[in-house]
């Protein structure tokens, strides 16, 4: 509060800075997780285009059976990339 002049007390201008650096950390922060949360996403999008190209060129090659086994292989790569993904979301708190 102030001391009657307008003015807040140097102890309580300390403890605002102490505020307001807590909040710009928690902002930057924030920021760094989003952004980090975001380039997952697109590292395992691009991940997921490249296996299944390879997928097809096998496939293409070698027939409908093996083209079952690989997309089986696909599905499993997905699944534990969206696991890796979701663990960081908690560890984030997202």
């Amino acid at each position: 509060m102030g001391s009657g002049n307008g003015h807040l007390r140097p102890g309580r201008d300390r403890s605002i800075a102490r505020a307001e650096r807590g909040v710009v950390d928690e902002v930057r922060l924030a920021g760094f997780r989003a952004r980090g949360a975001l380039a997952l996403s697109t590292y395992i999008g691009e991940a997921v285009v490249e296996a299944d190209e390879e997928r097809r060129a096998q496939a293409r090659r070698a027939g409908p059976e093996l083209n079952a086994v690989l997309i089986d292989i696909e599905l499993d790569g997905i699944d534990q990339a969206r696991k890796v993904q979701r663990g960081l979301f908690r560890n984030f708190g997202l």
